[in-house]
C-alpha cells in the first residue's frame, strides 16, 4: 500500500530520489543516472528485505530536515552526516524504526559526501524510462525531474506489518570509511596508447584536488598535466562509469552517474567499479591518487564487495518478534517442502544451514510469484 510517508521541511544542499539507474537509453543519448553510491544504496536496502533497485533519497553534503508521517522502518547508509531523530544521534548502516511525527535532522559532515534514506518498501514515484532515478540536467525522474524542496510529500510502499529484527553489515565486515585522501583502482584505457609514457607515470605518481567543478555529471581534478602524443580529441564513443578523460589542458575529469553517453577527448583509464562508490563520497578539496590494477584484480575485488551482499542476507536472526506463521513447513532431510494452509504443495528450494543458528533460506512460487524465507528450524513443528 502506498503511503505518504515523508514531509520535507529543509531539503538540504541537494536531495534527490534515486535507485540503481535507467539502462538501455544511453544510444538515445539518455544517461544511466542514478545513485552515485550504488553500494550505500544496494545495502540500505538490503538492510530492510527491499529489493536493492528501490528508489531512496540521496542527500549531498548538507542533509534536510523532514518529519515522518507514518510508523517506518529505514536505514541510512553512506556519507556519515550526523543523523539525529529528535536531536538525539541514530545508527548508521542498520534498519531502524521510526515513529509518526518523529523529526530526522542532519548535522555536520564528519565523513563522506553523500548518504542515503532508505524506507522499508522503496520510495514509490512514478517510473520513466524503467527507473524512478531523478536526472536533474534533463528535468524528469524522481519528483518532477528535480531535487527536493520545502513541503515536498514522499510517498513509499511502506509496511509496518512485516518488520525485520535489528540487521547490521556482518561483524566481519566494518562501515566503510572514507576519509580526505581517497585511492583509487583503475585499469588503463580503452586510449592509454593516446598519452605519453611520461603522462602515465604522472598519473599514478601525483596527487589530484578535486576541484569547486564537481558534480553528478563528473568531478574535475587540478594537478600536474597529462601530456597526449597528439591531439587530445578522439572519434566519440561511449563513456563508462568511471572514465576518465583527458582534454587539451591536461587536467583528469573523472565521468559520473550522469555523464554525457558519448566523449570526444581520450580516456587514460577507467575506476574499477568497486572503487566508483568512495569516489562519489569525495568532495571538493579533498585529494585524489590512482592505482593501476588489471582486470583480473579488479574482477576478484568485486566478487569480494559482492559477497558482502551475501553474507548480509545470510546471517542475520530470526527472532521472536518476526516469526509468522505464513506457510506449513516440513523437513524430510534433503529438502524443505511448503504448504499452504488448506495443505496444497508449493514448489521450494532450499539452502542448508547457514551457521550454528541452523536456518534455513527456501524460496516458494506460487502463482508465479516468488517468496523468500528465512527459517529456524528448530522452532517449527
Amino acid at each position: 500500500m502506498t503511503k505518504s510517508v515523508i514531509k520535507i521541511i529543509s531539503p538540504g544542499l541537494l536531495s534527490t530520489i534515486q535507485d540503481l539507474g535507467r539502462y538501455g537509453f544511453q544510444h538515445l543519448g539518455i544517461p544511466e543516472s542514478g545513485a552515485m553510491d550504488k553500494f550505500a544504496l544496494r545495502v540500505g536496502n538490503s538492510l530492510l528485505g527491499n529489493p536493492e533497485n528501490r528508489a531512496a533519497i540521496e542527500i549531498t553534503g548538507i542533509g534536510p530536515s523532514l518529519i515522518f508521517l507514518e510508523n517506518i522502518e529505514i536505514a541510512i547508509t553512506g556519507a556519515n552526516l550526523s543523523p539525529k531523530i529528535n536531536g538525539s544521534t541514530i545508527p548508521q548502516w542498520q534498519n531502524i524504526l521510526i515513529s509518526k511525527n518523529d523529526h530526522l535532522t542532519f548535522e555536520d559532515a564528519i565523513d563522506g559526501f553523500r548518504s542515503y534514506i532508505c524506507i522499508k518498501g522503496g520510495i514509490d514515484c512514478p517510473n520513466v524510462l524503467g527507473s524512478k532515478s531523478t536526472f536533474l540536467k534533463g528535468q524528469f525522474g524522481g519528483i518532477e525531474g528535480r531535487s527536493l524542496k520545502e513541503n515536498d510529500i514522499i510517498l513509499a510502499n511502506a509496511d509496518r506489518n512485516n518488520i525485520l529484527p535489528s540487521k547490521k553489515l556482518p561483524p566481519e565486515y566494518t562501515n566503510p570509511i572514507y576519509g580526505n585522501h581517497h585511492i583509487l583502482r583503475i585499469i588503463l584505457g580503452p586510449q592509454n596508447n593516446h598519452f605519453t609514457d611520461n603522462a602515465l607515470s604522472t598519473l599514478v605518481e601525483s596527487q589530484y584536488k578535486i576541484t569547486l567543478e564537481s558534480d553528478r555529471v563528473g568531478y574535475r581534478l587540478e594537478g600536474p598535466e597529462l601530456e597526449h602524443i597528439d591531439k587530445p580529441d578522439i572519434l566519440s564513443d561511449g563513456s563508462p562509469p568511471g572514465a576518465i578523460q583527458i582534454p587539451g589542458n591536461g587536467q583528469p575529469t573523472i565521468l559520473m552517474a550522469d555523464r554525457g553517453t558519448t566523449g570526444g577527448y581520450a580516456k587514460i583509464g577507467t575506476i574499477i567499479s568497486t572503487d566508483i562508490s568512495q569516489i562519489a563520497q569525495a568532495s571538493p578539496g579533498q585529494i585524489i591518487t590512482f592505482q593501476i590494477v588489471n582486470q583480473e584484480e579488479a574482477s576478484v575485488l568485486r566478487q569480494a564487495q559482492e559477497q558482502i551482499f551475501i553474507d548480509l542476507d545470510n546471517n542475520y536472526p530470526i527472532t521472536k518478534s518476526n516469526k509468522q506463521n505464513l506457510l506449513h513447513i516440513t523437513d524430510n532431510k534433503s529438502k524443505l517442502s511448503a504448504f499452504t494452509k488448506k495443505g496444497l504443495p508449493l514448489t521450494s528450494n532450499t539452502q542448508q544451514p547457514q551457521s550454528s543458528q541452523k536456518l534455513f533460506r527456501t524460496t516458494v512460487t506460487s502463482k508465479k510469484t516468488t517468496y523468500t524465507f528465512d527459517l529456524d528450524v528448530n522452532e517449527i513443528e
